[in-house]
């Protein structure tokens, strides 16, 4: 895939940069050519050294915040699938005590055989299932989606596993997660524009209302929607004039990544 080659050519670029740095640095630090020369591996080798420290220390800041942000969404999740299965079961509860009450207000002026009511179960048990395993196909879809487009974006592992658990959230529950431990850096290259259409791809797929899309732009992409009101999110969802990094698509589940 796209973002995987480009991933696959960081450490090429990286030790190109720190070649010519290393070589600048050289050449303004010694003033003769042979001193020069002899200098180059040991600045390339600072700058190498000074490239995996801060990488490090960026990892160190990073991974409290997504393993933060994980722990939040899962209690989350699970407390919405409590709710829901609460519902479920209540509504159950209630079908089954309106079948009885018209059975017993009348009688049924055909009999049907008691085996066949055996089927009913199983076939809803399927029907169920059938609906279990797509949903679930269509979350990774969605999900899949999301990677692709923040990888491609430039985004770090980091900030695309914390935008990917919002995504999560917010077509599972139709809802905005919108925790103070996000960290998720504004780039001036990904514009307003860009996350609004993802957004807008994303809750066609769920019929997500507008008001709720753009919050989840709002809260989740917050350090580019600092002073941009929801109202305003929510008239310029969908950007179709001009050119995008991600473009309005009503059809992101038919193309598998």
């Amino acid at each position: 895939m796209y973002h995987n080659k480009i991933i696959n050519l960081i450490p090429s670029t990286i030790t190109l940069v720190s070649i010519t740095l290393s070589t600048m640095i050289a050449l303004s630090a010694c003033s003769h050519i042979d001193t020069c020369l002899m200098s180059i591996p040991t600045y390339y080798i600072l700058c190498r050294l000074s490239y995996f420290g801060c990488n490090k220390l960026a990892e160190r800041i990073v991974s409290p915040f997504a393993n933060a942000l994980g722990k939040y969404v899962s209690r989350k999740q699970n407390e919405a699938v409590e709710e829901a299965i609460s519902n479920y079961q209540t509504s159950i509860i209630g079908s089954e005590l309106m079948v009885e009450e018209v059975k017993s207000q009348s009688e049924r002026i055909i009999n049907v055989p008691e085996e066949d009511h055996t089927q009913i179960q199983p076939e809803n048990i399927i029907i169920m299932e059938q609906i279990k395993r797509d949903e679930c196909e269509k979350l990774e879809l969605v999900l899949t989606y999301t990677r692709n487009i923040f990888f491609h974006l430039g985004f770090g592992e980091g900030e695309v596993t914390q935008i990917v658990e919002c995504v999560r959230y917010f077509v599972c529950n139709k809802n905005v997660l919108c925790p103070d431990i996000l960290c998720i850096k504004r780039r001036n290259d990904v514009t307003q524009a860009s996350l609004k259409n993802f957004a807008w791809n994303i809750s066609r797929q769920y019929s997500i209302d507008g008001t709720t899309t753009a919050q989840f732009v709002k809260y989740t992409f917050k350090e580019w929607f600092k002073e941009t009101d929801i109202s305003s999110i929510v008239k310029t969802l969908r950007n179709t004039k001009g050119h995008h990094a991600v473009e309005i698509n009503e059809n992101i589940l038919k193309v598998r990544a």
